[in-house]
């Protein structure tokens, strides 16, 4: 066997992980959507998927070219940026990125994870639980992780054009570089790239395009995890208030989420009290 045959062997592995990959991610942003519960519970955030066949095959067909073409740049990027400048600037470069994350999840209050969990137990759970979702997120681009207790909107899409970013950078760095002997040209690489960052882009609009009208803005929502589980408290007035059954649901949230809301806590306290008599 010679070396071509490895690299391709090894390429089609990739391309078949990836492919993989992505229909499990399509598939569970499309079953948490199209979930009838879910829509009643939550009908702010599911729901984007029309009811029409037509509609349900290019919302499915563009989850699933968004997955691909994301961890297929992403994977691009790792193993470019590997060359370029070794595992030590690969790891500098994803842990940047994870502490971005962070620092905006800080800064807005929202670190703790929804999970009832308290004390230092509470603490590693909610910094394991941030870094699975977001690398998750990173790397497969499941929709799913818009919703504001995950990644929340914006930054999800904030991601998505920072793989595009990341990709585009990682192929001019290889660009400047000599490789001689080296399984793929300068203009191969940059080609590729090019092309995956262009699917990429193009995934995302089509699946944009392909929501209600009403979902598109959960793209760019800004909503923390603690304003998405109060919101129920907040909205007194108005016929999307939620009900009595789905405020209490606040019970089962972590309390970090809640308790430093005074409107939140005068009303959660007091009805515990009620109850307790």
């Amino acid at each position: 066997m010679t070396s071509k045959d490895v690299d391709t062997i090894a390429v089609l592995a990739l391309l078949s992980s990836i492919g993989s990959a992505a229909i499990m991610s399509a598939f569970i942003s499309f079953d948490y959507d199209t979930d009838r519960l879910h829509r009643i519970k939550n009908p702010e955030f599911y729901g984007y998927i029309g009811k029409s066949n037509k509609t349900k095959l290019t919302m499915f067909a563009a989850l699933f070219s968004l997955s691909f073409f994301n961890l297929f740049v992403r994977s691009l990027t790792v193993v470019t940026v590997s060359i370029v400048g070794g595992k030590t600037l690969v790891i500098t470069v994803l842990t940047c990125e994870m502490l971005l994350y962070f620092i905006v999840k800080l800064a807005r209050r929202d670190f703790h994870y929804w999970t009832p969990v308290y004390g230092w137990l509470g603490i590693v759970m909610s910094v394991v639980s941030r870094v699975v979702v977001k690398a998750a997120s990173d790397w497969t681009a499941l929709v799913q992780f818009r919703h504001p207790q995950e990644v929340g909107g914006v930054y999800f899409t904030f991601t998505v054009g920072l793989s595009v970013v990341l990709g585009g950078f990682a192929a001019f760095a290889y660009s400047l570089e000599s490789h001689v002997g080296h399984a793929w040209s300068d203009d191969q690489v940059t080609a590729v790239m090019a092309s995956g960052c262009a699917m990429l882009a193009l995934s995302f609009v089509v699946a944009v395009l392909s929501m209600k009208e009403p979902y598109r803005r959960t793209l760019l929502c800004m909503n923390t995890g603690t304003q998405h589980i109060t919101q129920g408290w907040n909205d007194k007035d108005g016929e999307d208030c939620r009900d009595d059954k789905v405020k209490m649901e606040i019970f089962g949230a972590n309390r970090h989420k809640w308790i430093w809301k005074e409107d939140v806590k005068k009303n959660v306290l007091g009805e515990k009290k009620r109850r307790a008599k």
